[in-house]
């Protein structure tokens, strides 16, 4: 059994698990369950991922725990491995693990390791309880977080009046639209969605109703085609795409086409609107939604004509404005696309979650993740 450390949008991990065939057996806040073993690099919201070893019905006792750690060291030999248990187990989790070979031994007292300690080793040896039970395993993986810090920091352009979105929310996206090799973001910005996916991409297709945003959008994708060349390896065990090619240009999506393009899936992360420097009123939101409806209203209409069968993007939603709740952005949603005529249908992100709310405390703002599809006609 493997267990998925989910990031702080657990929803989002779930349905990322999930979009990458990954089937969870259970889950709680925290952990979702699987018997899949995945490659957490290849998402954007898994922080670590585990291996179940034992279980015990009630708190072990020092000998319980040695002799199940015992017998697990002695069938998987290791020079080096971190313990991430209570203080009091410290020495003689260290002494047992010299008396079967083990090297080099770290020891922690926290609820998980973090980057930092999987720095210092690639094993840990794990304990947790979960349903009142006491349980350990072996983390062996976490999510590059120093690769994505890099690649944030040392892109060409991040401009934050334009809009930086995280990139690991970038990877979430894309691998909730299936990984696709071809693909269009219509709202590119400053390129941020391509620099998050570029190791499986083929070929890329940005437009942005701002010209002057492409200059820096060309940059920054040029710079990530370099910067997965060169350190792709400490994230993916497949080789990045280093040929991906580029199509850059301006349209406003809620016009019609002027060009033909051979993507068929959208991913973007969309336009957000108005940046609030604090909790905005109804009144305000419900300005925000009205263009932003009467746009998409348009682009679903213009985007079923050119044949595009899947689109994941956001749209806005202001979680501390505790007068409109998750059910209000749907709602607006869904008569968008009603009104709009197109074929597009709003497919469920999780069973009981037509869409997902992902923000940060601080945010006023927060991406309401939606995905549809196109239902054929006739």
């Amino acid at each position: 059994m493997y267990m998925y450390r989910l990031g702080h949008c657990a929803e989002l991990a779930r349905a990322e698990l999930n979009a990458l065939d990954v089937p969870i057996k259970y889950f709680s806040l925290k952990l979702a369950f699987s018997m899949q073993k995945l490659d957490v690099n290849l998402t954007g919201s898994i922080v670590f991922r585990a291996s179940h070893i034992y279980s015990f019905p009630e708190s072990p006792n020092f000998g319980e725990l040695g002799e199940a750690i015992a017998d697990y060291l002695q069938k998987n030999p290791t020079k080096k491995l971190g313990f991430c248990v209570p203080k009091a187990l410290h020495n003689g989790m260290m002494q047992l693990a010299k008396k079967l070979g083990v090297k080099k031994v770290n020891v922690i007292d926290k609820p998980e390791p973090n980057f930092g300690d999987y720095k210092q080793s690639k094993q840990w040896i794990w304990m947790y309880t979960y349903q009142n039970a006491t349980h350990i395993a072996l983390i062996d993986q976490f999510a590059n977080q120093e690769f994505w810090a890099d690649l944030d920091m040392k892109m060409p352009h991040r401009d934050m009046k334009r809009g930086i979105i995280n990139l690991k929310l970038a990877r979430s996206l894309y691998n909730l639209a299936g990984r696709p090799s071809v693909w269009y973001d219509p709202f590119v910005g400053q390129g941020r969605m391509v620099t998050a996916a570029v190791d499986n991409s083929t070929e890329f297709f940005g437009s942005d109703i701002d010209s002057t945003v492409l200059d820096n959008a060309r940059e920054n994708t040029e710079f990530a085609l370099r910067y997965w060349h060169q350190k792709g390896r400490f994230i993916t065990t497949e080789p990045a795409h280093t040929d991906t090619k580029f199509s850059l240009f301006t349209r406003d999506i809620s016009a019609p086409a002027d060009r033909t393009i051979s993507a068929t899936i959208v991913v973007s992360e969309g336009f957000l609107g108005k940046t609030f420097a604090y909790t905005p009123h109804s009144g305000e939101i419900e300005y925000e939604l009205f263009g932003l409806k009467k746009m998409w209203k348009s682009a679903f209409s213009e985007l079923a004509k050119q044949h595009i069968t899947t689109i994941v993007c956001c749209l806005p939603y202001y979680p501390k404005n505790e007068e409109y709740g998750i059910e209000f952005y749907e709602k607006i949603l869904q008569e968008t696309i009603t009104e709009s005529a197109s074929n597009f249908t709003i497919v469920p992100l999780l069973d009981d979650k037509n869409t997902i709310g992902y923000t940060r405390p601080e945010s006023n703002t927060g991406h309401l993740i939606f995905k549809v599809n196109a239902v054929p006609q006739g």
